[in-house]
């Protein structure tokens, strides 16, 4: 256990605070999650096709999160294109079924100065990461069966230093060049895994960061 405190004219250098201790200054203030009245609150966007048949986009839109002391925020809507799920099969496929895949849409933070990776459980694919950066990512599952039960859900683990957060569960197939509503499976927003901002103070001071975030 040690006391710290701050912050402090530097002297000769002696004063040199980090990211983090910046960030420890909101601690008590505020929870981690995404700012609920911030832009769209990076909600999903289906409105655009994508450039091919079996690789469409889903689009974060704006907003702001704050996780693990640090921010990230997306002032206009950004597109990802999905893989064709015939792209993300090893070996032969009977070509009587229908290829699906199920998309995990996730934030990450990494506190790390070098990078590490991120894990997809169940296809043992790793995504590496580069340090000291927030963003988006996909994690996919893909599946022959023509059940959309037999799908497990793809998920993303950080190593140490590296944090991920599901906004998007999305399931698609090799024909579909749009999403379309019922292509979302779950909205992890404001949920225990993605949670909203809640402020932990009242009166003025809980006020302004209310109108902040």
């Amino acid at each position: 256990m040690a006391i710290t405190s701050g912050f402090w004219d530097s002297f000769n250098g002696d004063r040199m605070y980090s990211a983090e201790a910046f960030g420890q200054l909101f601690e008590g203030l505020i929870s981690d999650g995404i700012a609920q009245s911030e832009g769209n609150a990076l909600a999903y966007d289906v409105s655009q096709a994508g450039t091919a048949v079996g690789a469409p986009k889903i689009g974060v839109k704006s907003g702001k999160a704050w996780f693990n002391n640090h921010y990230i925020r997306n002032d206009a809507t950004t597109y990802i294109t999905l893989d064709n799920p015939q792209s993300l099969y090893s070996g032969t496929v009977d070509p009587q079924n229908s290829y699906y895949a199920k998309a995990l849409i996730y934030m990450y933070i990494d506190t790390t100065k070098s990078g590490g990776t991120i894990a997809n459980t169940y296809e043992n694919v790793t995504t590496s990461t580069t340090g000291r950066i927030c963003g988006l990512g996909v994690s996919y599952v893909p599946s022959v069966t023509t059940s959309y039960d037999d799908i497990r859900n793809p998920t993303a683990t950080g190593s140490t230093g590296i944090y991920t957060y599901p906004l998007y569960l999305i399931q698609y197939n090799d024909s579909e060049q749009q999403l379309a509503e019922g292509n979302i499976l779950r909205d992890y927003r404001g949920t225990s895994s993605c949670p909203w901002i809640q402020l932990l103070i009242e009166g003025e001071v809980g006020n302004a960061l209310n109108t902040y975030y």
